[in-house]
């Protein structure tokens, strides 16, 4: 069963620091990726759920199975660029999540990331139930009720 669905998890912002920039003060492209991380993980974590715990506690997480970005403009060091993340869809074992991030009102940087739920072996399992009736009520905050 895959739910689509376009729910907002929130927003997140930050400076452009010296370590994520490179020689000419641009952020590194690479350096995109732990900014997009970053954002995410802290909106985990304001939604209610402090993954390295539930990981010491079961040892199962996510992981991130596949990628996909996009460089619109360069963020440079002192810009402060928000990160924009929506929920796009999930099954009992993935979530794909979109994310922006705008700086000034421009979007820089479009990322989609695909986050595979997995066992400590690194198997692919479904998610806990308190993750997808997250997932579920956010998608009824959101929009209404969802179709499965």
């Amino acid at each position: 069963m895959k739910t689509s669905m376009k729910a907002s998890l929130s927003t997140w912002t930050t400076r452009i620091y010296f370590d994520d920039t490179d020689a000419a003060a641009v952020v590194y492209y690479a350096n995109y990726l732990k900014i997009f991380e970053r954002a995410r993980n802290d909106q985990f974590l304001e939604a209610g759920f402090d993954h390295l715990t539930h990981y010491k506690e079961h040892k199962e997480c996510f992981v991130v199975a596949h990628v996909d970005i996009d460089y619109k403009m360069s963020a440079v060091l002192g810009d402060v660029v928000t990160v924009e993340s929506t929920l796009q869809n999930h099954s009992p074992v993935r979530i794909t999540i979109g994310q922006n991030m705008v700086k000034n009102g421009k979007t820089i940087a479009i990322m989609t990331v695909v986050l595979v739920w997995v066992d400590h072996e690194g198997k692919p399992k479904r998610m806990p139930h308190f993750i997808t009736a997250f997932l579920q009520q956010l998608s009824k905050v959101n929009h209404g009720n969802h179709t499965a």
